[in-house]
């Protein structure tokens, strides 16, 4: 069984990228973690705005992200691997 971090941005602001990036990466060694080829597997409840390269950076690991964005509301979409809409 495979398990994955999801950040709830009802909690989280998008403000938050290097805590989201560090929350990830505290988890990312764990023998459980979801992987996407060797990348560590991530998503999210809304969370549009959220600056998903400092959000990467901060983590200082390689993350599939795949968030719950809506697409009209999200400026810049570098860093988003996939998303669920």
């Amino acid at each position: 069984m495979k398990v994955f971090i999801s950040v709830d941005f009802a909690w989280f602001s998008t403000d938050d990228a290097s805590r989201v990036g560090q929350l990830i990466a505290m988890f990312a060694s764990r023998p459980a973690q979801l992987r996407v080829g060797n990348r560590v597997f991530a998503t999210s409840y809304m969370g549009d705005g959220l600056d998903c390269q400092a959000m990467k950076a901060a983590a200082g690991i390689d993350i599939f992200w795949a968030p719950n964005f809506h697409p009209a509301m999200t400026k810049d979409h570098d860093g988003v691997d996939t998303a669920a809409i």
